[in-house]
């Protein structure tokens, strides 16, 4: 397998658990009504559930290729990417469990990270040739 195709396969195989809580979270905060103003046990769960696999992605490509995977085209920006989104969606957790200014400077750090997070993903993409279109960045919602 090329490196190319080793950090895509990294990332694809990281991103579709992530990927498939995170529409688990966002079908839980549609379900929820105006009135709740926490999202539900299950809708939280769901987010854990996401920083988890975030996290396992985050390893598996740390530990690829002999945890040399930095050296490859498109793994530095897939270890960050994974990194960043790892930490996003922690502190996403945290603002949605917060309140008052806490909520606030958590749900700011979390926009930042995923920010960060998708703009690495469009670094591994074009450092990779575009596999994913090099128009946006690879999302997770």
């Amino acid at each position: 397998m090329s490196s190319q195709n080793l950090v895509k396969d990294l990332i694809d195989r990281g991103l579709a658990p992530v990927q498939a809580d995170m529409k688990r979270f966002n079908a839980g905060l549609h379900a929820s009504t105006a009135a709740s103003e926490r999202p539900s046990a299950s809708t939280l769960s769901a987010l854990r559930s996401a920083i988890d696999h975030a996290a396992a992605a985050h390893k598996a490509v740390l530990g690829a290729n002999q945890g040399h995977i930095r050296l490859m085209q498109g793994g530095s920006q897939a270890l960050l990417g994974f990194l960043y989104l790892n930490q996003g969606l922690a502190a996403l957790l945290r603002g949605l469990t917060a309140t008052g200014a806490a909520a606030t400077r958590e749900l700011a750090a979390a926009r930042s990270l995923l920010a960060r997070s998708g703009s690495k993903f469009l670094e591994a993409d074009r450092a990779l040739g575009c596999p994913y279109g090099c128009k946006k960045p690879v999302t997770v919602g």
